[in-house]
């Protein structure tokens, strides 16, 4: 068999689920024309996580930790080997998230045409539109640590506690989530708290590990892995290649864990391994901006 049939393989299996991603985004743009796009992971961020679970052995549950739009929750649905998205948010109205939001970062928002709606409207609407991606995620209203709903709000005793699922290792099933909640030091501590003491081996991605967030984030980890009886691990993806900015993500995992996961961050600095992430982002580019320019131009 020709040698690049396994490139052209995964590169196209990262390609697919990457376009779906897209389409998503294109119909909240489409459906919430004035929503932020800035809190969307990056293109690179998808990459990374796509090729994660397109590498990893094992079948997973995802816990996805603050749902918004529902962009992360939709994108792990489209990975065959994801069973199940949980997808927990507290909820609020999204006038609140976005004043909250903007009381710190400079993002200026049109709010007239979010009245009443609240955060979970947002990913239903949209994933009402993909029925087979629907079919697996979950979503709760809730918090899974941290009793804060939002950075300038209050701690509320009202907000359900969304439990974190317990997957036996001897299953074939483990358990990923996604922290990408309330984005401070203590709420990411509560997040991963209660993610590993029910889940020990499972892995965290934590999104938001650089720029203003950075911080923040990075501290809650650090009290997390001090605090821990057990031998926790943060690796902070680093620049990959070539027309690829840095990956906005870390992970966490335990020393049971760290086998698989060790071997996966091996494979990123792999040349061969490497190239498959910058053809797929380069070409994924491309071919979502000639969408868009098309649509345009039939449209106008």
């Amino acid at each position: 068999m020709d040698s690049t049939w396994p490139l052209i393989k995964d590169v196209g299996g990262l390609l697919k689920r990457l376009k779906r991603l897209y389409e998503y985004e294109d119909t909240i743009t489409r459906l919430f024309p004035t929503l932020p796009e800035q809190w969307s992971f990056s293109r690179v961020d998808a990459l990374v996580l796509g090729y994660f679970f397109q590498t990893y052995s094992r079948k997973t549950v995802v816990l996805d930790i603050g749902t918004f739009a529902g962009r992360s929750s939709f994108y792990f649905a489209t990975q065959p080997k994801v069973l199940k998205v949980i997808s927990v948010d507290p909820n609020p109205l999204v006038t609140d998230e976005i004043e909250d939001i903007s009381m710190l970062v400079d993002l200026s928002v049109d709010l007239e045409s979010f009245q009443d709606l609240r955060v979970l409207d947002l990913a239903r609407a949209a994933l009402a539109e993909f029925a087979d991606e629907r079919q697996k995620v979950q979503l709760h209203a809730g918090v899974v640590g941290s009793r804060q709903v939002g950075i300038q709000r209050d701690f509320l005793e009202s907000v359900d506690e969304v439990e974190v699922p317990v997957l036996e290792p001897s299953d074939d099933v483990s358990l990923v989530a996604f922290v990408d909640g309330l984005h401070t030091k203590e709420g990411v501590q509560a997040d991963l708290e209660a993610i590993f003491k029910r889940n020990p081996q499972a892995i965290a991605f934590l999104h938001d590990c650089r720029g203003y967030w950075g911080p923040f984030v990075q501290a809650g980890v650090a009290n997390f892995i001090e605090s821990s009886r057990k031998k926790y691990n943060f690796h902070l993806f680093e620049h990959l290649g070539p027309g690829l900015e840095a990956p906005n993500l870390g992970i966490v995992y335990s020393d049971l864990g760290a086998v698989e996961v060790n071997n996966f961050l091996l494979k990123l600095q792999h040349p061969l391994h490497l190239s498959k992430l910058v053809l797929a982002f380069g070409v994924s580019t491309a071919s979502h901006k000639l969408q868009r320019i098309l649509r345009k131009a039939f449209t106008a």
